[in-house]
């Protein structure tokens, strides 16, 4: 029992190191951030956290609003499936996503330029993490990063 946990920790901290190399290369090809402060790292590190972490403990609540309802008829109304929030779940995980770097990333730029490299940043990023996945599900069977799967 203990071993299954240590191993549940050692991937979630794997993950969170590979969200953050992710979000530091997604970064430096969009918004062109060459340096690395700790300061930034620890952005860096905070948004991976709450990305690998905070977001998905987010989008399951938000889908267990699909166990809420009521039925009638054989027919079956929940919450979720009222306002549609079942398929929203990677578009309220993106915005989520964007959010963090705009405001924790990137807060030197102008407004403007924040908002867009913001979402180029968490386009690349999720981008990259699934290509990640996908690699890791090619090569092992399972997906390395399991935020996002």
């Amino acid at each position: 029992m203990a071993e299954t946990e240590l191993i549940t920790v050692v991937l979630l901290i794997v993950a969170i190191v590979l969200v953050t190399l992710f979000l530091y290369l997604a970064g430096r090809l969009v918004a062109g951030k060459k340096r690395m402060e700790t300061g930034y790292l620890i952005r860096l590190l905070v948004i991976a956290v709450v990305a690998v972490l905070a977001l998905p403990i987010l989008i399951s609540i938000i889908a267990s609003l699909d166990r809420i309802g009521l039925r009638m008829d054989n027919k079956e109304l929940t919450l979720a499936g009222l306002l549609g929030l079942s398929q929203l779940i990677p578009v309220i995980f993106y915005l989520g996503l964007v959010y963090l770097i705009r405001f924790l990333m990137l807060t030197e730029r102008p407004d403007g330029v924040r908002l867009s490299n913001s979402l180029w940043i968490a386009f690349v990023t999720l981008m990259l993490i699934f290509g990640f996945n996908a690699l890791t599900q090619f090569l092992f069977g399972q997906n390395l990063i399991q935020a996002f799967s």
